[in-house]
């Protein structure tokens, strides 16, 4: 999808010099209270993600 548009120049890659190939893997960090309630919208990142980190 995305190769499509940046051929058709409708996207435009930007600090391309900045991505290193392959890429490495970067930490990702969530830090939240267990005992106060999460908005939906972080619970279903942290639930969709956790199983797939290393922790």
């Amino acid at each position: 999808m995305v190769q499509d548009d940046l051929r058709s120049g409708r996207l435009v890659e930007v600090l391309s010099s900045a991505l290193q190939t392959p890429n490495p893997r970067e930490e990702i960090h969530a830090v939240y209270y267990k005992n106060f309630s999460v908005s939906a919208r972080i619970n279903a990142f942290i639930n969709f993600f956790s199983p797939r980190l290393t922790l």
